[in-house]
This record gives structure tokens, sequence and C-alpha cells, in this order.
């Protein structure tokens, strides 16, 4: 009885060794499905700044262009801004036929030239992967410059956004196999090249992070209820 009992105990230790180890998750984090009003960061996550400084979350646009209705926002002083739009560019009377729809993100860059930026802030060690796009919504003959940076060092994609581009025919970017630590900062960076306009944006981070599937407190507590069983089954009744 006793060697049945040990043989049934070392299978156990067996079938946890096997069980027990990493699996992977798929994290994404996308700045338009994520997209809350009122507060940052969003999603806990994502920083909309001009320079170092987090932009307020204002209820309705100001100081812009006439907004066909109420448009919350993130704004400096009166630029940059940027909002998830409420309304389809169609909406707009002067100018008219703005190239964007309900759902996009949309920001306008800084009139003085100052840097704004969407900052994805991670929240584990991996690897990373890098998505967007980009497109001017009117054709003002307005270009703007962007850039993608880690921890603020040196770009590691840049471009510029002509009048060429629009909702149908983007400025896409992408990188993959970024390293990161818990903190790191990736910032999309958008500028004006010629004058300050509206830009269109999309910006994503996916990772298939690599996660303990149990940690080792939970395995001992259950090998030690297992002992706990086969030894009172291995007692005698008397």
């Amino acid at each position: 009885m006793k060697n049945k009992l040990f043989a049934l105990f070392f299978l156990l230790l067996i079938n946890f060794a096997l069980f027990t180890g990493k699996a992977y998750a798929v994290v994404i984090n996308d700045l338009t499905s994520d997209w809350t009003d009122g507060g940052l960061p969003i999603a806990g996550v994502w920083d909309l700044r001009e320079g170092a400084s987090s932009l307020n979350a204002v209820p309705h646009i100001v100081g812009v262009d006439t907004f066909p209705g109420v448009q919350p926002a993130y704004q400096g002083n009166n630029f940059p801004v940027w909002f998830k739009s409420t309304f389809d560019g169609s909406a707009f009377s002067n100018p008219a036929n703005i190239d964007w729809q309900v759902g996009d993100v949309i920001m306008h860059t800084d009139n003085g030239g100052a840097n704004s930026a969407a900052v994805w802030t991670s929240t584990f060690d991996g690897t990373i992967d890098i998505n967007g796009s980009l497109w001017n919504p009117r054709n003002f003959n307005r270009s703007q410059n962007y850039s993608v940076t880690v921890n603020g060092g040196p770009a590691i994609l840049s471009g510029t956004v002509t009048d060429l581009t629009d909702r149908n025919n983007r400025e896409i970017f992408g990188a993959v196999g970024i390293n990161v630590n818990v903190g790191d900062e990736i910032a999309l960076n958008l500028i004006r090249n010629t004058t300050d306009d509206y830009l269109g944006v999309t910006f994503t981070i996916s990772s298939d992070l690599i996660v303990d599937v149990t940690e080792p407190s939970t395995i001992l507590l259950l090998l030690g209820l297992i002992a706990i069983v086969l030894l009172r089954r291995s007692t005698p009744v008397l």
C-alpha cells in the first residue's frame, strides 16, 4: 500500500513539473481603442504631452476651429490638442470635408513649434512591436514631422507627413523587437514642419509577454496539501 502511495505522490510531482513554467500572453495597447476622456494617463499607460508636461483634460476644445458640437480634448494653451473625434469631418462647414471620421484620434501640432507626444509607458520587461499611421486631414500645404523615440533617445523612426497623405493613403510606421523594461517610455513625437495643423493618428504597442503560469508559493502549498491527504490515507484506522 505504501509503495502505491509513494508512486502516486511521485507521479503528482512529475505532473507539476511538466505543467508549471512559462506561457505567452499577448499584450496590446492601442491609443484609439484605449482612449478615455477626462484624465491622464489613459488606460494606465498612455500620456499626452507638450514638451515634458502632460496636457490638461478639457470638456470642450477651445481656441481652435469652430466645432459643430461638444468635443472633449486634452489640450495645452490652445495648442497642441489631442481628441477622439465625436464628429465626422463632413460636419464641418469651414473648412469643408475634413478627412476624419467619428472615433478617429486627431491632434493639432503646437503653433509655437513645441514638440507634442503620445507616450506609452511599459508595465513589464520584454520585447515589443510598434505600429502606427499618420495622415493629413486637410489639404492646406502644411506638412508635419514625426519621430518615435525610446526614453527620449535618438529617433528609431522618423518622417514627414505631407498633403499627399489622406485617411486612405497614410504614412505608415513600425518597428519590431524593441526591448523594454518596466517604466521605459515609447514616444510618438509630432511637431510642425512648415505650419502647424491637424494630424490623424493611430499608435499601437504589442508584445508576446512571457509570464509565470504558477507562482512557486502556490506549487508548495498544493504539494503540502497532497502530502497531508496521502499521509492520512496511509494511516491505519483504529
